[in-house]
C-alpha cells in the first residue's frame, strides 16, 4: 500500500538523485549508478521503476565480473554449450538496451525541465546582480530573457517595473540638475522635492535642496542689501552686506567686496567731514578706512585716508602728552597732504605744536632750534600769528650771526670754503641699521653698522623722516611684493571687545582668485609691528598679552608655530627688523632702564646691546 501511494504521490523520475543514477547508468558507470539507486531505495523501497533500474545495473556489474578472457579451445565437443551461453548473453544485452532506451525516454523530459530551471535561476541571479550595481540596461536584458521562457515570472516582472521607475527618477533628477545649473532655483527646488518624495535620500538630492534653500536665502539678503545701497542707507547696507559675507564669504565675492569698500570709505569720509568736526569720531572713521583696506589692501585712496587718520590720532596723543616734536612730525605730514583736514583744525594744532616745541628748545638753551620752530609757526596761514612773532622777537636778539645750525661740512674740491656733506637716501644704506637717537636731546635719525660701530647722525628733516616711514612700510611686504602683513582690529567674543591683530594679504590663488585676508593672530592682548623676513617664510611681530609686557614674537608666514622670542616682566621689546639674510633680528628694549637697540638670533638666542649709550635710541630698521 505504501509503495503504491508513494509512486502515485511522487514521480521518481523527477528526483535529482534518480536522474544522476541514470546518467551513470548510460555512461556504463554501474557502481555509481547502483550507489544512487540504493540511496533512493531507502526512501522508495517498493518503487517498480527504481527496482528495474537497480536490477539492471546489478546485472551489468555481474556480467562484467563473470566475463573472463580465456584462451581459445578448439575442442569441438564443447562448442554447443558455449554457443548456448553466448545466445543467452546476447538476449540479455538486447533486453538491457531496450530497457535503457525505455528509461531514457521516460527521464529525458525531466532532465530537460531541470536544465531549463537551472538556466532561469542563473539568469535571475545575474539580472539581480546587475540591478544592485544599477546597470539597468544589462539587468533589463536578463529579466526579458527570463520572461521569454517563463512569462508569468513575478520576480522579473517586478524588477522590470522597478527599473522603469528608476529611469523616470533619473530623468527627473537630471532635469533638476540642469535647472539648478541654469539658475532656475525655484523650478529646480520643485523637481528635487518631487524626487525626494518618490525616493528619499536619492543620490545627493537632500544636499541640493539645502544648497538651493541657502542660495535663495543669500539672494534675498543680497537683494535687501542692494536696495539699501541704492536708497543711500549706508549703515543699513553695510550691516546687510557684512551679514552676507558672514553667511557665505564666497557669494558674489567681487561685487560684495566692491560695495562694502565703497560704503566703508563713504562712512569714514562722512565722519571726517562733519561740520563742525567731531574729533571723537576720528577713531570710528579710522576703523572704517581699515575695513576698506582689508578688502583692497593697496587702494591708494584708502591708504591715504587711513594714514591721515592715524597721524592725526598720534599727533593728538602727543599733543596731550606735550611731546611737541612728535606732534609736529605727525601734524606737519597731514598738513602737507591736506591743509584743510578736519575743517582746518589741523592747522591750528600744528601752529600750537610748533610754538610749544620752540618753547621747549628755548628753555633747554637751544635758541637756534627754538627760532626755527617759531619761524615755521609764523609762516603758517593762521588768522593770528602774534604768538609766534612774539616768541621770534624774544629769541632773535640772542642768536649768533648764524641763526640756524648747519650740518657737518667737508671742504669742497677746488674751493676754500666749506661744503655741505650730502645726506644719502636711506634706501641706499644696505646692511646698515638706521634708527632714532636722542644723543643731542631731541629725536634724530642715525645710522650704524650691525655691530654698533661707525655711528653717524643723518638729521631730523621731514624728508628723512618720510624716507624712514617708507622703509617701515616696506618691511610689511614679502619678497614677492604682493604678500602684505598689517594690523587690524578683530572682535573677541570672550572679551566682548575689539583687539588689534595681525592679518595677511595673500597672493592671487590660481583656483579661487582673490582670497579674503587671513587672520594670523588671535591673542587676548594686542599684536602689532609685523615684519616679513626677506626669505618670505616668517613674520616677527610684537605681542602684548594681558598683564604682560610687550615682547617680540615669531611665527610662520601662515600664522602657525607662534612663539615668544623675548620674555620680560615689565620691560618692553619692540619694533623688530630682519637682517638681509633672515638670520638675525634687531629691536629696541628698555630692559636697561632706557631705550636701547638690541640684536638677537632669529630663534631669540644671544641677545646683545648694540647701542650702549646713556640716552634713548629706538625704532631700528635694518636696511635691505
Amino acid at each position: 500500500m505504501m509503495a503504491a501511494d508513494t509512486y502515485t504521490d511522487f514521480d521518481i523520475r523527477s528526483d535529482p538523485l534518480y536522474q544522476e543514477g541514470m546518467i551513470h547508468f548510460q555512461s556504463g558507470a554501474w557502481d555509481e549508478a547502483i550507489r544512487c539507486f540504493e540511496l533512493l531505495e531507502k526512501t522508495y523501497p517498493d518503487n517498480p521503476l527504481l527496482q528495474a533500474a537497480l536490477d539492471e545495473a546489478r546485472f551489468k556489474v555481474g556480467l562484467d565480473r563473470s566475463t573472463r578472457v580465456r584462451a581459445k579451445r578448439w575442442i569441438l565437443p564443447h562448442w554447443l554449450p558455449v554457443l548456448g551461453r553466448l545466445l543467452l548473453v546476447a538476449g540479455i544485452v538486447v533486453a538491457g538496451i531496450l530497457g535503457v532506451r525505455a528509461l531514457l525516454r521516460e527521464v529525458q523530459p525531466s532532465l530537460e525541465a531541470a536544465r531549463i530551471e537551472r538556466r532561469r535561476e542563473a539568469l535571475l541571479d545575474e539580472a539581480f546582480t546587475y540591478l544592485e550595481a544599477e546597470d539597468f540596461d544589462a539587468a533589463e536584458e536578463r529579466f526579458q530573457e527570463v520572461l521569454a521562457e517563463t512569462p508569468d515570472n513575478t520576480d522579473a516582472q517586478q524588477a522590470l517595473a522597478y527599473i522603469e521607475a528608476r529611469r523616470e527618477l533619473e530623468v527627473l533628477y537630471e532635469n533638476g540638475v540642469s535647472l539648478q545649473e541654469n539658475g532656475q532655483l525655484s523650478e529646480a527646488l520643485d523637481v528635487f522635492e518631487e524626487v525626494n518624495h518618490r525616493s528619499p535620500r536619492y543620490r545627493d538630492v537632500v544636499v541640493r535642496i539645502e544648497a538651493i534653500q541657502r542660495q535663495q536665502g543669500l539672494e534675498e539678503l543680497a537683494s535687501a542689501a542692494d536696495q539699501s545701497y541704492k536708497l543711500g542707507r549706508t549703515d543699513e547696507a553695510i550691516g546687510l552686506y557684512e551679514q552676507l559675507r558672514t553667511v557665505n564669504v564666497r557669494y558674489e565675492t567681487e561685487t560684495v567686496a566692491n560695495r562694502l569698500f565703497e560704503l566703508y570709505m563713504k562712512k569714514g569720509r562722512l565722519l571726517m567731514t562733519q561740520d563742525p568736526p567731531v574729533l571723537e569720531d576720528v577713531p570710528k572713521a579710522l576703523e572704517f578706512f581699515t575695513q576698506a583696506l582689508a578688502l583692497k589692501p593697496r587702494d591708494s585712496s584708502a591708504l591715504l585716508e587711513q594714514k591721515l587718520a592715524r597721524l592725526f590720532l598720534e599727533g593728538q596723543t602727543y599733543t596731550y602728552d606735550r611731546q611737541w616734536d612728535a606732534a609736529v612730525e605727525r601734524l606737519q605730514e597731514i598738513y602737507e597732504q591736506r591743509p584743510d583736514y578736519l575743517g582746518g583744525i589741523i592747522l591750528n594744532m600744528l601752529y600750537e605744536a610748533y610754538v610749544r616745541s620752540g618753547d621747549q628748545y628755548r628753555d633747554a638753551g637751544d635758541l637756534h632750534l627754538a627760532y626755527e620752530m617759531y619761524r615755521k609757526a609764523e609762516q603758517l596761514p593762521v588768522s593770528d600769528v602774534a604768538w609766534a612773532r612774539g616768541r621770534l622777537a624774544y629769541v632773535q636778539p640772542q642768536l649768533t650771526p648764524t641763526p640756524t645750525p648747519r650740518p657737518t661740512a667737508t671742504p669742497r674740491a677746488g674751493s676754500g670754503g666749506p661744503a655741505v656733506k650730502p645726506i644719502p637716501r636711506l634706501e641706499t644704506l644696505v646692511n646698515k641699521i638706521v634708527f632714532y637717537s636722542e644723543a643731542n636731546g631731541y629725536p634724530e635719525i642715525w645710522m650704524m653698522d650691525p655691530d654698533g660701530k661707525n655711528r653717524e647722525p643723518l638729521g631730523a628733516g621731514w624728508d628723512l623722516r618720510l624716507q624712514f616711514d617708507q622703509l617701515v612700510e616696506k618691511q610689511h611686504y614679502g619678497p614677492d611684493g604682493v604678500t602684505y602683513a598689517y594690523v587690524q582690529d578683530a572682535w573677541r567674543d570672550d572679551l566682548k571687545e575689539w583687539r588689534a591683530q595681525i592679518f595677511l594679504v595673500c597672493p592671487l590663488d590660481p583656483q579661487f582668485g582673490n582670497l579674503p585676508p587671513l587672520q594670523l593672530t588671535d591673542i587676548k592682548g594686542l599684536a602689532y609691528d609685523p615684519v616679513i623676513s626677506p626669505d618670505g617664510t616668517r613674520i616677527a611681530y610684537v605681542g602684548q598679552e594681558i598683564n604682560r609686557s610687550d615682547d617680540v614674537f615669531l611665527m610662520r608666514i601662515d600664522g602657525t608655530e607662534q612663539r615668544r622670542l623675548t620674555d620680560n616682566v615689565w620691560e618692553w621689546d619692540k619694533h623688530p627688523s630682519w637682517s638681509p639674510d633672515s638670520l638675525r633680528i634687531v629691536f629696541w628694549s628698555n630692559r636697561t632702564g632706557i631705550k636701547q637697540l638690541w640684536m638677537m638670533n632669529a630663534d631669540g638666542g644671544n641677545p646683545i646691546n648694540i647701542s650702549n649709550t646713556k640716552w634713548d635710541e629706538y625704532d631700528p630698521i635694518w636696511v635691505k
